[in-house]
Formats: C-alpha cells, structure tokens, sequence
C-alpha cells in the first residue's frame, strides 16, 4: 500500500478584512493580526494608538 504526501498549504486570510492572502503577495504580521496591504494603514494605527497625541492637547501628557 502507497501513502501519497499531499502538500495542503492552509489558507492565509487578512485579520482586518477577511480577505485570502494569495501565494506570493506580500503581507504584514504585528502582535498576531495579519494585513494585507490595503489594510495596512489601519493595522498602524491600531497599533500606534498609544502614541497618538491631539494639537492643543499635548500639556496633558
């Protein structure tokens, strides 16, 4: 009996959008979410959140 090896790669899908990471296209990982690149943008500013300062509020740092 012959056992054949099938190579399954899993489907790569963008955290933010849902949308298939295709085979060769680029993407970001940061702290366990995935992007794709039109959601980078917003995978940055998630991210950078914390830095985020307001014009004309900065004396309640």
């Amino acid at each position: 009996m012959s056992t054949k090896k099938r190579s399954v790669s899993a489907v790569v899908r963008c955290s933010i959008c849902g949308r298939e990471i295709a085979s060769g296209e680029e993407y970001w990982v940061c702290n366990g979410t995935l992007a794709c690149t039109d959601c980078l943008p917003d995978l940055a500013r998630q991210e950078l959140l914390p830095c985020r300062v307001l014009r004309g509020k900065e004396d309640r740092l």
